[in-house]
């Protein structure tokens, strides 16, 4: 059975006591905004979660981003995110936004989303946008996320906590270099 949001805050809680939950498989649920930013709050909190999945990540890296996502949530790691080539649905996106909002003790500086493969949850492929957003000259916008009909609340949300971060230095969303990274996150 499927998690959505209402389920999503009772998970958060039991995620952030600590019990015995080492890992969480979450990528193919219609969590919305909401459930994912009490996920992300809890995971922040959580000393016990070794593995965390909110998309289908590119198979030799699996294991890497799994526990990367995790560190990344707690604040124990500068390290790079790299999520290129990754598969996400709405709730990824949505967690990916709750991670960057909901977050005091986020080190993140650098963060890659090139060749993102976004998916509805009605399982229409996306992977024609990510691959527009790849191309574009121009960062996303709010605009230019409401245009897109499928995944739109999730993008908007995306942008909209790239805006109020803090910590981000550098966002990739195609192959450039490292100045037009850093300007990339003062643009979104």
């Amino acid at each position: 059975e499927k998690i959505n949001d209402e389920y999503a805050e009772m998970l958060a809680l039991a995620v952030s006591y600590d019990g015995q939950l080492q890992t969480l498989e979450l990528q193919s649920n219609p969590i919305g905004r909401e459930g994912a930013r009490k996920l992300a709050k809890a995971i922040q909190e959580s000393t016990v979660l070794e593995k965390l999945t909110v998309a289908k990540y590119p198979t030799d890296r699996t294991l890497q981003l799994e526990k990367a996502l995790v560190q990344v949530c707690r604040g124990t790691t500068e390290d790079p995110l790299d999520l290129s080539e990754a598969e996400f649905e709405d709730f990824g996106i949505h967690f990916l936004a709750g991670m960057l909002e909901e977050n005091e003790k986020l080190k993140l500086k650098t963060l890659t989303l090139t060749k993102l493969k976004l998916k509805t949850d009605e399982d229409v492929d996306r992977r024609a946008e990510a691959e527009d957003l790849e191309a574009a000259p121009v960062p996303m916008t709010e605009a230019s996320a409401k245009k897109k009909s499928a995944g739109s609340q999730s993008l908007s949300s995306l942008i909209t906590a790239l805006k109020e971060n803090r910590t981000l230095e550098e966002l990739y969303v195609a192959k450039y270099k490292a100045e037009k990274a850093a300007m990339m996150v003062h643009v979104c």
